[in-house]
């Protein structure tokens, strides 16, 4: 991955991989760049082509599922875990069925299923648990 080291008077000044630098003008790219924006640099014949690098994703451990499926789940079976079991959280949906009877998971159920419709997507329509 190159990177952007300097924005200045409309030059842009990228530092490939292999340590080697070229300077493009401002206005062939399709972005406004930035310093230390990571970009992708290919080449064809003299042009350059510069796109800025995908945005990595680390889900840190979490699980995404389809948002509406999630929550419509908590809402209406989460005093049963099923939302848990949905997202592959089967000892946490075990759990809820251990003590569903008290009601406790019903109403975390509804609560979860609620901030699951609301929460910010990953992705269309899918969000992480």
């Amino acid at each position: 991955m190159a990177k952007i080291i300097k924005v200045d008077a409309g030059e842009v000044t990228i530092v490939q991989n292999d340590g080697s630098i070229i300077s493009v003008m401002d206005y062939t790219l399709d972005f406004t760049p930035h310093a230390n924006e990571e970009v992708e640099v290919y080449q064809k014949d003299d042009e350059w082509i510069i796109v800025k690098a995908s945005p990595k994703v680390v889900h840190s451990g979490k699980k995404p599922v389809n948002k509406i499926a999630y929550g419509l789940l908590g809402i209406l079976l989460g005093g049963l875990g099923v939302h848990k079991f949905y997202a592959g959280k089967i000892g946490l949906g075990i759990v809820y069925i251990l003590f569903s009877w008290t009601g406790i998971p019903s109403i975390i159920g509804l609560i979860e299923g609620i901030i699951g419709l609301t929460k910010e997507e990953v992705e269309p329509g899918m969000i992480l648990v």
